[in-house]
C-alpha cells in the first residue's frame, strides 16, 4: 500500500494506492477472499444507503419516491449478496473443492 499527501490549491488530499491489496487481477487463494469481498460490498451498500434513508423524510415527494426506490434496490442487492455469503460460508472445505 502506498500513501502520500498531495497539496493542491484547494488544500491537502490524501492519496492511497490499494491496488496491490485489492484482490483484483489475481486468483483468489480461497473462499475467505471471496467472502471478504462479499462482506465488504455489503457494508459499502449499507453505508451508502443509510445516508439516503436518514434524509428521505426531509425530501419533497418526488425525491422521496426516488430515494425509496434506491433503498428498495439496495435491499434487493443486500439480500442477494448476503445469500451468496451464507452459501459460501456453509459449503465447507470439501464441498468447495478444498482439502
Amino acid at each position: 500500500m502506498e500513501v502520500e499527501w498531495n497539496v493542491r490549491d484547494e488544500g491537502k488530499k490524501l492519496v492511497m494506492d490499494f491496488c496491490a491489496a485489492s484482490g483484483r487481477g489475481r486468483v483468489m487463494e480461497d473462499d475467505h477472499d471471496l467472502l471478504a469481498l462479499l462482506c465488504t460490498r455489503i457494508g459499502t451498500i449499507m453505508e451508502d444507503t443509510s445516508a439516503i434513508a436518514i434524509t428521505a423524510a426531509m425530501m419533497n415527494s418526488d425525491e422521496r419516491t426516488r430515494a425509496i426506490a434506491q433503498i428498495a434496490d439496495a435491499v434487493s442487492r443486500l439480500g442477494a449478496l448476503t445469500a451468496a455469503a451464507v452459501a459460501l460460508s456453509t459449503l465447507g472445505p470439501v464441498a468447495s473443492g478444498h482439502q
